[in-house]
């Protein structure tokens, strides 16, 4: 079975290469090994955490692509290292929600904790001011905070040198500008959805329950879950008053379909651009 795992992985770092430099592609992909694969994941064998950390950052929709390419249909990916048999979902743009809600971000003072922690913990040679500048910068969630710091620590590491401020600012542009931008709010978003659908931003309130207010409904409380850190409950209030069930229920079949239909997953991707901006 293992042949076979490696002929998939083969067929699918053939379609990656093109999109990276050959030095990049050595760097990160030459030491992968695909050691699972069924009809919903692929789970790929990585040396060490930072693989895995710095793939979500900056090639998680090349290698889904990829694989989708191969395969013939999308899969998910997970990561298995070397020194830890733990396996856990890479975590993407459609995977499903559910609660808890998204926890208060930590404050400056905690995110350099972990900072100096993961640091050490990944043997990354950053100095305390380029943490500093990581811990100011980046605050919305660890996740994205450990990210940026991997992506320093291993730029500083292949290129052999420390980074200016300037420099910082270039490798990390597009975490700084997803932390710049402005929160979203839910009514912006039935607004934003009830123009594309063409209805009423007041049929996302109301109790009917038509085909042609549900669906954009649906779609309109997978966004909210999306955009904002409202809890299902706070979603499904400014939802009509409707039960958090009614908005997780949404939220897995909008997901769904959009792994299913590409047309679709287009629509979502076009909704997501213009609440970005």
């Amino acid at each position: 079975m293992q042949e076979v795992y490696n002929g998939i992985w083969r067929e699918i770092a053939s379609r990656i290469r093109p999109h990276l430099s050959t030095d990049a592609f050595q760097r990160w992909f030459a030491a992968i090994e695909l050691v699972e694969a069924d009809e919903a994941a692929l789970t790929l064998r990585v040396p060490n955490s930072i693989y895995q950390f710095w793939i979500e950052s900056n090639y998680l929709n090349v290698v889904e692509s990829a694989a989708r390419s191969v395969l013939g249909s999308p899969r998910s990916l997970k990561f298995h290292t070397a020194n830890d048999s733990a396996v856990g979902p890479v975590a993407n743009a459609y995977a499903e929600l559910s609660e808890p809600a998204t926890p208060k971000p930590p404050d400056i003072q905690t995110r350099l904790a972990i900072l100096r922690k993961k640091a050490e913990e990944f043997q990354l040679d950053v100095t305390e001011e380029v943490l500093a500048f990581l811990a100011q910068h980046v605050r919305t969630n660890v996740r994205r905070l450990e990210g940026a710091l991997t992506r320093v620590g291993s730029y500083q590491s292949l290129r052999g040198q420390g980074c200016s401020r300037q420099t910082l600012e270039e490798l990390l542009r597009d975490i700084l500008r997803e932390e710049a931008k402005k929160p979203v709010a839910i009514d912006q978003i039935q607004q934003q959805v009830a123009e594309h659908f063409g209805i009423r931003p007041a049929d996302m309130t109301a109790k009917g329950r038509g085909t042609n207010m549900v669906f954009p409904r649906q779609v309109a409380m997978y966004l909210a879950r999306r955009h904002t850190k409202a809890s299902l409950h706070e979603i499904g209030e400014n939802f009509g008053g409707r039960h958090h069930g009614t908005v997780l229920h949404a939220c897995k079949a909008v997901s769904v379909r959009m792994k299913n239909e590409d047309q679709f997953r287009q629509t979502i991707a076009g909704l997501d651009t213009k609440l970005d901006r």
